[in-house]
């Protein structure tokens, strides 16, 4: 029974610090928490006022070598197709580090993560480059700032994006504001070339746009 006991508990130490290593949780209390793993710096869960506010989707695999599906995953260098390299880039499937430990700053939770150009990186991409990724809780609130630094001598142009899955309840109760009169590249219409009329946005047939900028 003892020998039992301690090799279920020892299998439940291994889980436990197995999760501990591959993603951090910071928690301000039962209702207001957010997860973000290493692979990617991909962010899975933000509970907000006891409510998942993002998307998950349920055929994710956690190999750390595939990107997340669903989530906040970040697109860097590229968006979309690459012929360089993954689509999206390659952000969204290495492992990131801790440049600042999680700490309370008045009443919210912060942690930074930063990745750095490695040879992998560079016989895609070659440059050198460091990213940040600033992750703020709040009560009620998330705040994500991504900061590109140049760390080399040459100029590079990139594309970088926060993904963001967000989780609703009806989509037909969904709308987007403040867009009015901007071009965007329609995908559902074979690419072409609109301006938005709309006050408001909903999505009550199929939508893919690109938002000209923004």
């Amino acid at each position: 029974m003892d020998y039992m006991f301690y090799t279920k508990q020892k299998v439940l130490n291994e889980k436990l610090k197995e999760k501990m290593e591959n993603k951090i949780c910071l928690e301000l209390d039962t209702q207001n928490k957010v997860e973000v793993f290493f692979h990617g710096a991909t962010i899975t869960s933000w509970v907000c006022d006891g409510k998942e506010k993002i998307f998950l989707s349920s055929k994710s695999v956690f190999d750390n070598k595939k990107a997340i599906r669903g989530g906040i995953p970040i697109v860097f260098p590229n968006f979309g197709p690459w012929e360089k390299g993954p689509q999206h880039g390659f952000a969204r499937i290495k492992r990131w580090s801790l440049k600042d430990s999680m700490r309370k700053i008045d009443d919210k939770l912060r942690v930074v993560l930063f990745l750095k150009d490695d040879e992998e990186t560079r016989a895609l991409w070659n440059y050198n480059f460091e990213l940040e990724y600033e992750i703020i809780l709040g009560v009620k609130t998330l705040e994500t700032n991504l900061i590109v630094k140049n760390i080399g001598t040459d100029e590079f142009d990139f594309t970088a994006l926060l993904h963001t899955y967000l989780k609703v309840d009806d989509i037909g109760k969904v709308s987007i504001n403040d867009l009015k009169g901007l071009n965007y590249i329609d995908k559902v219409k074979n690419g072409i070339s609109e301006t938005e009329s709309r006050e408001a946005i909903t999505i009550d047939q199929e939508f893919d746009s690109i938002l000209k900028a923004v």
